[in-house]
């Protein structure tokens, strides 16, 4: 048999309760499925006011959504409510319902409920010690997501109502069908929450996963909570906190993708400042952390090292007589043959204008010559749009690292007093500063 309703045909097929009830609050039609879960026979049902069939706790929360069903502030809403049968026993439901409007008169409409039996689910509430209506009372203006699971996650005790909010669907299908609340968390993360909150023994936890829309919307969640268990030491029930941290996980990326810039910006700040831009040789004050390092380890571990002070013999008439344009070139071809004739771990630096460092680690004064004499070797050849320039020669000096260097700068003044002795004297042999090593 079929009961007709405000919409069309009523299935009595249906195993869910359905009813229409008057704007006063008379219950209109009910199919099949509502004689078992009211208790009622269908023809005592209709006409039955549903406020004397309803739990008188649960009266003044039903009236108020009903209320806002009527302004329009809501177009349904979704309840946990407990019915009273003839022989006393609870109907511990959770009801859907909406409002259909036929004409435009103050009362012309009635309303449309959606009955599931969500007894067993309130009894496993009831089994474990807690009750529902507290919970709901403590827990529906918190920011977080509260839920209550039976072990094992086989059934959702208990949803605030951050639950819908958070998961964008209703509560009453995470009652029914826990299931597909849970294939909701991204699979990739779906195995690892499982195990967080199942795993033997568990007491508490802490995990993040990801929930996954059907239009492929991600959001980011952090759930902790733990296991209560009873004196037997079997598990009760799982009690647990959901916040959605989507914003702070944004944040977080946006915070790693500035501070990898950050660090990007001053990592080549810092090229520039340890580098001579023209040359591409090191910067002044970079060579002199090379050096101020290497006498560290000479007065630590008595480490040796030697530098060479490079100067280019008649760089002035380049620059004067055929512009400082072609006098850059020459610096630049001059570094580049230098480091053509020393080690990778060597190092030169541009000490300013054409002078030039070379750091040379453990080579003592001897090693320190065979470098120097390749140097002094070299011989930069350079042509002009109208001309080819006089080859560009170095001169050299310089010194092994001493005991009597107390500064840098003492070191450096040897190596630069002997350059100035070849510069001058233009020996061919290079000049070196071990007549003012200690012995």
């Amino acid at each position: 048999m079929e009961i007709s309703s405000h919409n069309g045909i009523v299935s009595d097929q249906i195993p869910v309760g359905l009813l229409t009830v008057s704007a006063e609050g008379a219950i209109l039609s009910a199919n099949k499925a509502c004689e078992s879960l009211f208790g009622i026979e269908k023809s005592r049902l209709t006409g039955t006011r549903f406020q004397e069939i309803t739990h008188k706790d649960d009266l003044e929360k039903d009236f108020q959504l009903l209320s806002q069903l009527i302004t329009g502030k809501k177009s349904q809403y979704t309840l946990r409510k407990r019915y009273v049968r003839p022989n006393g026993s609870f109907l511990h439901a959770i009801v859907n319902v909406s409002i259909a409007r036929f004409g435009k008169g103050a009362s012309d409409y009635h309303f449309v409920a959606v009955v599931q039996d969500a007894t067993e689910v309130f009894r496993n509430i009831e089994i474990a010690g807690l009750n529902s209506q507290k919970i709901h009372a403590l827990t529906e203006y918190l920011d977080e997501m509260v839920w209550i699971a039976s072990p094992g996650l086989k059934s959702f005790l208990f949803l605030n109502s951050r639950f819908e909010e958070i998961w964008e669907t209703s509560s009453s299908s995470a009652y029914i069908n826990p299931e597909q609340v849970i294939k909701r968390i991204h699979p990739e993360d779906e195995e690892r929450f499982i195990q967080a909150v199942t795993m033997p023994g568990v007491e508490r936890w802490e995990v993040f996963y990801k929930l996954i829309f059907d239009d492929g919307r991600v959001k980011h969640i952090r759930d902790h909570g733990q296991a209560i268990y009873d004196d037997s030491g079997e598990i009760l029930y799982l009690v647990g906190s959901t916040t959605d941290v989507t914003k702070d996980h944004e944040r977080q990326e946006e915070l790693t993708r500035l501070t990898r810039e950050l660090e990007k910006a001053n990592k080549a700040l810092q090229e520039r400042v340890n580098t001579d831009v023209l040359t591409g040789a090191l910067s002044r004050l970079a060579m002199m952390d090379v050096l101020s390092a290497s006498m560290n380890s000479f007065r630590r571990y008595r480490t040796v090292a030697s530098i060479i002070f490079v100067d280019l013999n008649n760089f002035k008439s380049v620059n004067d007589n055929h512009g400082h344009g072609i006098g850059d070139q020459v610096l630049i071809d001059s570094v580049k043959a230098i480091k053509q004739v020393i080690r990778a771990s060597d190092s030169i630096g541009r000490y300013g204008g054409d002078e030039f460092i070379i750091h040379l680690p453990n080579t003592d004064l001897e090693g320190a010559v065979a470098v120097a004499e390749k140097v002094k070797g070299l011989s930069i050849e350079h042509t002009t749009d109208t001309s080819l320039l006089s080859p560009i020669t170095f001169s050299v000096g310089l010194a092994e690292i001493a005991s009597g260097d107390t500064r840098v700068d003492s070191w450096l003044d040897r190596a630069d007093t002997t350059m100035y002795d070849h510069k001058s004297s233009f020996r061919d042999r290079v000049r070196t500063a071990s007549h003012l090593l200690n012995k």
